[in-house]
């Protein structure tokens, strides 16, 4: 049964033998709700005492697990985004781009962009023929860009080409986003004096600031 704290914060402390060779940082702590469906907590291990510390806001199932720490030294750890590339990473979504570099700074690709929409659908396999002179068998993102048209999310630069090597941009990736989430239409007041509401991507940029994905 879970208990709660009415929107308040406990810290739990478990002792806890952190195996040879594992790194202090590695050591999470996971939520596991009922259908088995784990989220990470914040964590810390305490070498001296051989405590794991994680705070929560309510009780119920946990599991002590471990990860490899991230170690991109382009990702400071007060970064806005640094737990969103540690997820990313974590789910298979993208990786860095060295071993030792995640590259935030680098623009991404209408190929980039598909083939994280799709690895986070599960990567499916797509079905469809391959209408993209430009989006050749074998390519990383070959049956990403084919599962991105089939579903809706984007279609080609032309009939016969998807120029997966072209940056996207803020208005191309809200509408990803967006259209991938069924295209919902909301009732939101947007005053941005750049974005027309009869823009394509006019619905998309106020459905991604309703739901806090970006401002």
């Amino acid at each position: 049964t879970i208990t709660d704290f009415d929107g308040g914060l406990v810290t739990v402390a478990i002792p806890y033998e952190l195996p040879d060779g594992q790194d202090p940082a590695g050591v999470v702590v996971w939520f596991m709700d009922d259908n088995g469906n784990i989220t990470a907590c914040e964590t810390m291990y305490d070498l001296r005492t051989e405590t794991v510390i994680f705070t929560t806001r309510h009780f119920s199932k946990y599991v002590i697990g471990y990860e490899e720490p991230m170690n991109f030294t382009d990702v400071p750890a007060d970064a806005y985004y640094s737990d969103a590339v540690k997820w990313a990473v974590a789910e298979g979504i993208t990786k860095g781009t060295s071993d030792t570099t995640f590259g935030p700074d680098v623009s991404c690709t209408r190929a980039q962009m598909v083939t994280f929409l799709w690895r986070q659908a599960g990567a499916p396999k797509a079905t469809s023929n391959n209408p993209f002179t430009d989006v050749q068998a074998g390519s990383y993102y070959y049956d990403a860009v084919l599962w991105a048209v089939e579903q809706g999310i984007t279609s080609g630069t032309s009939a016969t080409t998807f120029t997966p090597d072209d940056t996207v941009t803020r208005a191309q990736t809200v509408t990803f986003l967006w259209r991938q989430a069924g295209a919902p239409v909301v009732n939101y007041a947007m005053s941005f004096a750049d974005v027309d509401a009869n823009a394509y991507y006019g619905e998309a940029v106020r459905w991604a600031v309703s739901e806090g994905i970006t401002s």
